[in-house]
């Protein structure tokens, strides 16, 4: 646990196949995943895990982004977190929606 002034960040990247979410530092990453919620901080062991539902990044400043992930991929290594989702891709190809887009 970090004390004082000592505190490490976390190097977040959060990407999708059309941009990136998210390019930053954050003190705490958060998710979910099969075996439910959990965290990541500063020190954690490399970790590789298929998320879903969101990814709750707290910032320095106290504040928090949540950012929503129907599926995707989170990595840790050393201090430097990476997720990849297809959120972007998945909602475009959901955009039609009338009777004739569906029959195609």
């Amino acid at each position: 646990m970090a004390t004082g002034g000592n505190k490490k960040a976390l190097s977040v990247r959060v990407i999708t196949p059309d941009a990136t979410l998210f390019n930053g530092t954050a003190e705490a990453v958060l998710s979910v995943n099969d075996e439910g919620d959990f965290t990541i901080l500063p020190g954690h062991i490399n970790f590789i895990s298929l998320i879903k539902e969101r990814v709750i990044l707290q910032l320095a400043d106290g504040t928090s982004k949540t950012i929503p992930v129907e599926l995707g991929i989170l990595r840790s290594k050393d201090e430097t977190i990476e997720v990849f989702t297809g959120l972007a891709k998945l909602r475009s190809r959901q955009e039609p929606t009338s009777a004739s887009d569906r029959r195609r």
